[in-house]
């Protein structure tokens, strides 16, 4: 929890875009394997941890259950990268619209932009 609570914090920095994704990838990693950590923890209550890990990754279902977990994080943290990208492009069409309105164009002409805009800056 405290490793997902930090990367969200870091992620929370989007002045920082460095630091903002080393805080998707924490927070997106802590949040995938979660899940299969405490569940690693309560099967080894009582057992050396070191023997213990291997013995649980030899079983074919929890070796299933890492590759779910090590999928989920990709998952995770694909989807974080799409918002953070969709965030930005709506960034730049707000600031296109307040431009425009700046000078006085009308409806029509927002219109016009918004269709023929792409998201990669290209007009089309």
């Amino acid at each position: 929890m405290l490793v997902y609570a930090w990367g969200a914090a870091l992620e929370a920095r989007s002045q920082h875009p460095k630091t903002a994704l080393t805080g998707v990838f924490l927070s997106r990693t802590a949040q995938g394997f979660g899940p299969l950590l405490f569940y690693l923890a309560l099967d080894l209550k009582g057992e050396s941890w070191l023997a213990g890990v291997s013995g649980f990754f030899g079983s074919a279902s929890h070796a299933f259950l890492l590759a779910l977990a090590i999928t989920q994080v990709g998952a995770l943290i694909s989807l974080a990268l799409v918002a953070r990208r969709q965030k930005q492009v709506v960034t730049e069409l707000l600031d296109q619209l307040k431009t425009l309105s700046r000078w006085g164009f009308g409806s029509r002409v927002v219109e016009a932009v918004l269709r023929d805009t792409h998201p990669s800056g290209e007009s089309g």
